[in-house]
């Protein structure tokens, strides 16, 4: 998932123009150090770190055509334990604040204007491959737990003679199976499949 936004987000800021622009992307992006995600939508943009000890939450930079981002100052707020009155001690979130100083300079740009995701690229590809035969497996086998589930508890309401009790045990499993094949493995299935499109189409290549 996180991959695919990635991908969604440098085909967004290609797409409206701004490539030209100065650029900040900051927020819980969820990344771990050195994912896949982090490492496309680095490249993708061009884009520098400001806090590479920093995982889950991003915060990245990156000047324009004509201007340079230049980081004055750089720190994190809210990482000491605080006293909560109970005896407890702990930080006031597990996530800590960034906070930042950024100034704009005419010059030329800190990196250049996006990119072609040729480093990343194959991997990529890899794995959204991978990604899309293990949904489709999944949704498949939901599926068939569906149909078989239905079979066997036709047959075996016909023979129990509590056959509330075997509907009402069966229903959770039913729910989740057609959940899974319809719902949220439809939906994840699509996602890899723009997200897949979106890595051609940034390439400039026709998606298979």
């Amino acid at each position: 998932v996180r991959l695919a936004q990635s991908l969604q987000l440098i085909d967004g800021l290609v797409a409206a123009g701004e490539l030209g622009a100065p650029l900040l992307v900051a927020g819980d992006l969820n990344y771990e150090a050195g994912e896949l995600g982090e490492r496309v939508l680095r490249e993708g943009l061009g884009l520098r770190t400001i806090f590479s000890d920093v995982v889950r939450d991003g915060m990245f930079y990156r000047g324009g055509s004509q201007l340079r981002v230049d980081v004055r100052s750089a720190s994190k707020a809210l990482t000491e334990p605080v006293d909560l009155g109970n005896g407890a001690r702990t930080p006031l979130s597990d996530h800590p604040a960034l906070v930042i100083d950024l100034e704009l300079a005419a010059g030329a740009p800190n990196e250049p204007q996006g990119r072609t995701l040729e480093a990343t690229a194959p991997a990529v590809d890899r794995e959204i491959e991978d990604e899309l035969t293990l949904t489709r497996t999944q949704r498949g086998g939901a599926l068939a737990v569906l149909v078989l589930g239905f079979v066997a508890a036709s047959r075996a309401l016909r023979r129990t003679r509590r056959p509330r009790v075997w509907a009402l045990a069966l229903l959770p499993v039913a729910v989740y199976a057609v959940y899974f094949a319809l719902g949220y493995g439809l939906a994840h299935e699509q996602a890899m499949e723009q997200a897949r499109a979106n890595l051609y189409k940034l390439r400039g290549q026709p998606a298979p």
